[in-house]
């Protein structure tokens, strides 16, 4: 029995619900990952996750070759080319995990179907979140639009579950996989087109490694982090971020690892302050859930505002070169500006400075939140659709689940809280730069982003300070 692995985004050997079910029932299992470099499956990913994802691919065929099990990688159309290869290699199942996101669930569907025609079996098991979505509504019947009580539905069931399918791959006994009459065709990643001509990529090495043993690198300094974890993750010249939202986004690590990292912390083995510590990346997690969730239960999130009247065109302003200042980090605000230019060089933004940098593009300038999340999109290593959507249309004040309308976060202030001693700012814009100018008035601009929220919205409330 021939059983197909597909690899997506679960870039990994441990914890792959879908690879321990082959390996469980079939001899031989062939993994199989395929570039479609037309793909219309939702956004097409950007140039610095491209990067990422051919780093991790690397990553994973070598791991991979250290089990017997080489990897298959193949470019072209994602139906025809899995059906075609699985038909060649007279597989009688092909076995993936699922993407919860809407464009790959209708794919997935239409492979179902094609797999079946074709008098093959597909298996799809679930992965890249702890719970399905959809599994479950709220007392109204409906999908959960307030992350709190959310994650407090999930929460306990959370800790007391323990997946079957956490540990190590059961191949050391199978021996390699032959060339089967030369019908295991493969290209090299570097034949996939992931890597831009120019080598601007390049820089990022020094802040990246992927793979699945860096995750559990990454991961296994968190946990030591863990005591000081609420406090540090707040302040973005500190190394208090665990960084793994990358890890998580294309399957080097899966989330049920990382619950099951915290949970000796979490139910307090390791004392109070690590205690208070898995709680808050735990919560952290939830979001994470939360955005998956939410981009299930709204597909149209990442193009159109949850709540429809912040589409309202003529309340967004439509100045490109306010748009440009802010993507080159020439604002001339300091904090502002730092994390954009973070973002440039680094292909990643500190949580917090996230939330600034956001809320400076909605509130200040006045751009619609699309414009900013197709920036981070392209520039992020760890863009992930439901991340990304969820988090500016959030910060925007039109998701389910959003800050206050009212609530604008003051650059400068944010500077003073989270980098008193202008540590962060000093090492993205350098400490001799000439900072831009200005290029609003802060209050004003505080009073026009209140103006112009008040046009939809029947009332003004109270304004929350920052």
């Amino acid at each position: 029995m021939t059983s197909l692995v597909w690899f997506r985004r679960d870039l990994r050997i441990s914890d792959n619900p879908a690879l321990q079910l082959a390996l469980q029932s079939s001899d031989p299992v062939i993994p199989v990952y395929i570039h479609d470099p037309d793909e219309a499956y939702g956004w097409r990913p950007g140039a610095a996750s491209n990067w990422y994802l051919h780093q991790s691919i690397c990553a994973l065929k070598t791991d991979l070759a250290t089990y017997n099990l080489p990897l298959v990688i193949l470019k072209g159309p994602l139906l025809q080319t899995l059906v075609s290869f699985a038909q060649n290699m007279n597989a009688h199942r092909v076995v993936w995990n699922r993407i919860y996101e809407p464009e790959w669930r209708t794919l997935d569907t239409r492979i179902e179907h094609a797999l079946r025609e074709a008098a093959m079996e597909p298996d799809i098991q679930h992965d890249h979140s702890l719970i399905v979505p959809g599994s479950f509504t709220n007392k109204s019947g409906t999908p959960y639009k307030i992350f709190t009580p959310f994650w407090r539905r999930i929460e306990p069931g959370i800790l007391d579950y323990h997946p079957e399918f956490l540990g190590e791959p059961l191949v050391q006994e199978r021996a390699p996989i032959q060339a089967m009459d030369g019908r295991m065709p493969s290209l090299s990643p570097d034949e996939l087109g992931l890597l831009d001509l120019f080598p601007w990529h390049e820089r990022l090495n020094q802040y990246w490694t992927a793979g699945e043993s860096a995750a559990r690198h990454s991961l296994s300094i968190a946990i030591n982090n863990l005591p000081h974890y609420p406090v540090q993750r707040d302040f973005p010249a500190t190394e208090g971020s665990t960084r793994l939202s990358t890890a998580l986004h294309f399957g080097e690590i899966s989330p049920w690892r990382v619950i099951d990292a915290l949970r000796p912390a979490w139910s307090g083995e390791w004392g109070k302050a690590a205690s208070r510590g898995a709680m808050a990346l735990g919560r952290q997690l939830g979001w994470r859930e939360f955005a998956i969730h939410q981009l299930n239960a709204y597909p149209r999130s990442p193009d159109q505002s949850t709540k429809p009247e912040f589409d309202t065109s003529a309340i967004w302003s439509t100045d490109l070169e306010s748009l440009r200042a802010w993507q080159s980090g020439r604002t001339g605000f300091a904090l502002v500006d730092a994390g954009m230019r973070q973002l440039w060089e680094t292909g990643w933004m500190h949580n917090r400075v996230r939330m600034i940098t956001a809320s400076f593009l909605t509130k200040h300038l006045g751009l619609h939140w699309r414009s900013g999340a197709r920036w981070f999109w392209d520039t992020l290593v760890d863009a992930d659709l439901s991340n990304n959507t969820q988090g500016w249309q959030w910060v925007a004040g039109c998701g389910c689940d959003a800050a206050p309308y009212y609530r604008i976060f003051n650059p400068e202030r944010q500077a003073q809280r989270f980098d008193p001693e202008g540590e962060y700012v000093k090492r993205w814009l350098g400490s001799t730069s000439t900072p831009n100018p200005e290029m609003i008035d802060l209050a004003q601009a505080r009073d026009s982003a209140l103006a112009r929220y008040h046009l939809f919205r029947n009332q003004l409330g109270s304004v929350e300070t920052q």
